[in-house]
């Protein structure tokens, strides 16, 4: 059993409409797949039939049948797996339930710090501002309506780095901008789990890798190279914050 078809049985218990989403992507894909297998064997008997013009037709549709058929099992594969990360994230816990947010305003926008441990060193993400590519902040966006500030956490950081990140804990509510028109920003300790790259099953292709939406670059660094990377002074308090939290779960 790989992990698509363990995260298809997690959703068929845990988030049944979870999984007509995912459904519905692996039914395009197979429906694309079933071209894929038709398309060259249509291919030769128009040759062997001598008409050369249908079969040169089918031959060249071979190509975007199977760019569909990839597209649409990637979609799928890495719609299952947001599901999961979305909803292990919602699960209550001390830490996240005790979010409160600055002045009861609530939080228009989440982010997290995303770290991994390369060896025993701990690393901290880092990636492009939208705006300005020579800053460098923390993963964060706008929370759409019907969302819960984990789920947005865990979207950006997908969409904006190309990583899939479970939410750990929560970090601290950072309020940008004046009073009057305050956003706020829920920010949560996440750690690493994947990059946005699937083997597909019964596909001659490799590894299928797509980049972030927002092609953006970052970067991993140390608590400190990360600090002293950072543009802005919320950026860095966080890290300081993540680090802690980091310690508190994981004491030496």
């Amino acid at each position: 059993m790989n992990g698509f078809q363990w995260s298809k049985i997690w959703l068929s218990e845990k988030h049944p409409e979870g999984l007509f989403a995912v459904q519905r992507f692996e039914a395009d894909s197979k429906f694309f797949r079933s071209f894929v297998i038709v398309l060259p064997v249509l291919t030769g008997i128009f040759a062997c039939q001598g008409r050369y013009e249908a079969a040169l037709v089918c031959f060249i549709l071979i190509v975007p049948a199977v760019w569909r058929y990839v597209e649409q099992r990637f979609k799928a594969t890495q719609q299952a797996y947001w599901f999961i990360l979305a909803l292990e994230s919602l699960k209550p816990s001390a830490a996240i339930a005790s979010a409160s947010t600055p002045e009861g305003n609530e939080p228009t926008h989440a982010g997290g710090v995303v770290y991994r441990t390369n060896g025993k060193t701990v690393e901290y993400l880092l990636v492009e501002a939208s705006k300005d590519r020579t800053q460098w902040v923390l993963p964060k966006g706008h929370i759409e309506p019907g969302e819960d500030p984990p789920e947005t956490a865990v979207r950006e950081v997908r969409e904006e780095t190309g990583y899939w990140a479970r939410v750990v804990r929560w970090i601290d509510n950072v309020q940008f901008g004046s009073h009057d028109n305050a956003l706020v920003t829920r920010f949560y300790l996440m750690e690493y789990v994947a990059a946005m790259k699937t083997k597909l099953d019964k596909v001659t292709i490799t590894d299928v890798e797509v980049w972030p939406p927002e092609n953006r670059q970052h970067i991993w660094l140390t608590l400190d190279k990360a600090k002293a990377k950072a543009e802005f002074a919320e950026t860095k308090q966080l890290l300081d914050k993540a680090e802690v939290a980091l310690n508190q779960l994981n004491p030496k």
